[in-house]
């Protein structure tokens, strides 16, 4: 067909052609061959003689050339066997077990690192033992690096590392300072090394609590939320101000009906001042069956068992209140019981 002189195929009917204020159109035989390219390009009528050919576009000059930017400095790496994690972070509950310790296993390393959480909360460091062993573990097992950090985690809080994990420790070499901040090192918690053992009798011997009179819980009979409540709030006053037998009391009213780790925590530490450790000892296990991560719980239960003069309990529990939560108090209480329990290896040894 003939569309305003320029021969076209009919699919183009409906193409930017008829797009004029007004058409001619002319229909050709529907038995005529289809026109040709050569009669379709022919028929194009010239353009119109107002027309005019728009001047070439001068080409955009090409943008100036901008200064690189520089990528931020890398931190120095922190030099071997400085201390360098974070002793105000929180710590991850779940130890070496966490499936998000490292951001190859978090698999969010897309996202900024700040959000990462191996970034938000402190793990030990590990090295990986490969082929696994019978008394270690399956193969691809953590392993911590100094068996005194113990397989927390892997197999649970407080679990002592099997003898033959010495054997299968990689020491690590990664001295980026986020990875030394985030993960703890046997430098970050060094042992106490104590040359010469003063066996005579110490700040600890003397605290030694014996002939404790037994304690039971008093029965305190129903006790609503709001007395519970309002037990809760005066025990804590008691407390405060150094009134201890008021405190137990209060405290033994409030757990009756709302029982909760951390309240078995400040009764026990009340019962301590009270010159009542094997009863606080209670309380702390109780704490900890409520919730196996109290960290008021393992170090209320460390002077406790100190005071009853159990030198390796109570270091196995501070031991674990510092991965936990860090002060300095109990830092040094960890040093005199390793002081302590050195002194106890030392006499027994020579007894033999």
């Amino acid at each position: 067909m003939e569309v305003d002189g320029k021969i076209v195929k009919a699919d183009a009917i409906a193409s930017e052609l008829l797009t004029g204020s007004s058409c001619r159109v002319e229909l050709f035989d529907a038995l005529a061959p289809p026109p040709t390219a050569e009669q379709i390009a022919a028929s194009a009528p010239p353009p119109p003689a107002h027309a005019k050919t728009a001047p070439a576009t001068a080409p955009a000059p090409a943008p100036a050339p901008t200064a690189a930017t520089k990528p931020a400095p890398a931190a120095a790496p922190i030099p071997a066997g400085t201390p360098a994690a974070s002793n105000t972070m929180p710590v991850c509950k779940y130890g070496l077990a966490c499936r998000i310790i490292s951001p190859k296993e978090e698999c969010t390393s897309k996202l900024p690192k700040e959000q990462q959480h191996w970034f938000k909360f402190q793990h030990p460091c590990y090295c990986v033992h490969a082929e696994g062993h019978p008394e270690l573990g399956p193969p691809g097992i953590k392993v911590p690096l100094h068996t005194r950090f113990g397989m927390h985690g892997v197999y649970g809080r407080g679990i002592p590392c099997p003898p033959c994990t010495a054997d299968f420790i990689v020491p690590c070499d990664n001295f980026d300072p986020d990875h030394r901040r985030c993960f703890r090192h046997p430098e970050d918690d060094p042992e106490v090394v104590v040359a010469d053992v003063d066996e005579a009798a110490d700040e600890l011997d003397a605290a030694v609590v014996t002939g404790e009179a037994a304690w039971e819980v008093p029965d305190v009979g129903e006790v609503g939320e709001e007395q519970a409540m309002e037990a809760k709030m005066e025990a804590a006053e008691a407390a405060g101000n150094g009134e201890h037998e008021k405190a137990v009391a209060a405290y033994s009213t409030a757990l009756k009906a709302m029982p909760s780790a951390l309240m078995f925590a400040k009764r026990a530490e009340s019962l301590l001042k009270l010159g009542r450790p094997a009863a606080a000892v209670a309380d702390c296990d109780r704490a900890l069956e409520v919730n196996p991560d109290s960290g008021k719980a393992y170090k209320v239960a460390a002077k406790a068992y100190t005071q009853m003069g159990e030198w390796d309990l109570a270091y196995a529990r501070v031991c674990t209140y510092l991965k936990i939560d860090y002060e300095d108090d109990a830092a040094e209480l960890q040093k005199l019981l390793q002081a302590s329990r050195l002194a106890q290896q030392k006499s027994a040894l020579g007894g033999a």
